[in-house]
């Protein structure tokens, strides 16, 4: 029920990644743009980080990591159906490399959404703690 046009067989994907780095900076961002019928999404974001390498034996790098992302689809927003909110999020985060492939990420998430609520909406703030071993 979120399509004007639910008789439309129309499906497109249309994005791109940007992926910069220099030296120890790097720079990526994402963008894609959907339509289901009518139905019109944009999501994008821009994600800058720059890692730090230490000498210490249980720590070869640490990563400061800000990502800052829109949400914008054409129809407006019902408090019932989170598709069809716009939201911001500006994420925090702190990427430590304990040995080469053990990470530990920590990330801070604060949603900005617009429900389509009278009052303020829904605060739903989220943090992420992830140990992540590759093999």
């Amino acid at each position: 029920g979120y399509s004007r046009d639910e008789t439309s067989q129309r499906r497109v994907r249309l994005g791109a990644n940007l992926d910069y780095n220099l030296n120890d900076f790097n720079l990526f961002g994402q963008w894609i743009s959907a339509w289901d019928g009518a139905l019109q999404r944009n999501v994008w974001y821009l994600q800058p980080s720059y890692e730090y390498k230490t000498n210490w034996q249980y720590l070869y790098s640490v990563r400061p990591l800000y990502r800052y992302s829109r949400y914008d689809i054409n129809i407006g927003a019902n408090p019932g159906a989170g598709l069809t909110w716009d939201r911001s999020t500006h994420t925090l985060a702190l990427i430590a490399s304990i040995r080469e492939n053990l990470l530990i990420k920590w990330e801070y998430l604060l949603n900005l959404e617009t429900t389509g609520a009278l009052s303020k909406g829904i605060r739903n703030d989220e943090f992420i703690c992830q140990l992540e071993y590759k093999f």
